[in-house]
């Protein structure tokens, strides 16, 4: 009987964790569908506030990112200079009516590449990691497409 409850409940958690995943795939499916409408921009003044306050609400952190090709603090190593640089470097961002996008690059303690998707309208966003080297909404959008990407959160 003891067996009989453990697969109920492994079932019931699969099933509720591929429930979330389908519905945070429609923000990637509104994405894939109204990529021609798709702004770029690769300067950081172009992230919106709504963006920032939402950022600064659910990691509890200021939303610090230079632009494409200034220097942050790619690595954790002891060098006294990154205590003082951030630790995200913009790569791109693009708009599309209610739809944004950022892509950047997260230094600090590991290296990686990061996706967050912000759905304005109906205020949900997505956290991913992406392929390194991706330098254009074209990569994005094939990563996208191609399901090459893993979610980190939703909020």
């Amino acid at each position: 009987m003891m067996k009989v409850k453990f697969i109920f409940i492994i079932l019931l958690f699969s099933s509720l964790c591929t429930y979330s995943q389908s519905q945070d795939s429609l923000l990637v499916k509104d994405i894939l569908k109204s990529y021609n409408c798709f702004k770029t921009s690769y300067n950081k003044q172009s992230i919106s506030k709504e963006f920032r306050v939402k950022w600064e609400k659910y990691f509890n952190d200021n939303f610090k990112i230079v632009n494409p090709n200034r220097k942050f603090a790619s690595t954790d190593n002891a060098n006294i200079l990154n205590l003082f640089l951030p630790t995200r470097q913009l790569i791109f961002s693009a708009k599309c009516d209610n739809l944004f996008m950022i892509v950047y690059n997260q230094g600090g303690r590991g290296f990686s590449e990061v996706l967050i998707l912000y759905d304005k309208l109906n205020d949900k966003a997505m956290y991913l990691t992406i392929a390194q080297n991706t330098k254009s909404l074209k990569d994005v959008l094939e990563l996208l497409s191609k399901n090459k990407f893993q979610i980190l959160g939703v909020w």
